[in-house]
């Protein structure tokens, strides 16, 4: 009988030997580099120019196969984890043509945030912000500010081009 630790050994051999089988399936589309011999094994795959984000990564939690958007290789990953449910399939071969047909949806739905985004970006880009008013300008009054003079009462001072005193104050 297999001890608890053996049993998670093979797991994670038969996990990596899988993302190695999905690497090389994906490499033929697009760049990616192999992160199989860390603790936590993934694969970081670059997206095209105009995807949302630079990449994503790729690795198993626990038996589920998931990705994560990515900035650079060995950064942390950033937002939610999604899942490739791989459950019901039968197969490496089987498995990996499924991820890779999930893959290309999930970068095509990157590209199309991608062009959203310049999209916005154009629209605000020419659009001139008004400059802001001061608060003398909203009120259609003179700058003024509130003093204490030096007996205690409140006084409403113009504003000058001078500092004002600090021995009023």
């Amino acid at each position: 009988m297999k001890t608890f630790k053996e049993f998670l050994s093979q797991a994670s051999e038969e996990q990596t030997t899988l993302l190695s089988e999905i690497e090389n399936k994906l490499s033929k589309k697009y760049k990616i580099e192999n992160f199989l011999e860390e603790s936590q094994p993934y694969l970081f795959v670059h997206l095209p120019e105009g995807c949302f984000y630079k990449g994503l990564r790729l690795y198993f939690a626990f038996d589920s196969l998931s990705y994560r958007e990515q900035e650079e290789p060995e950064a942390t990953p950033v937002g939610v984890a999604h899942s490739i449910d791989i459950s019901e399939i039968k197969g490496n071969k089987k498995i990996v043509e499924f991820v890779a047909e999930e893959f290309d949806k999930v970068v095509e739905q990157a590209k199309d945030v991608g062009e959203e985004q310049e999209e916005e970006k154009e629209k605000h880009k020419n659009v001139s912000r008004p400059r802001r008013k001061t608060s003398g300008e909203l009120d259609n009054k003179p700058n003024t500010f509130q003093g204490v003079a030096g007996n205690g009462n409140d006084q409403e001072e113009q504003a000058t081009e001078e500092t004002p005193s600090l021995t009023k104050l």
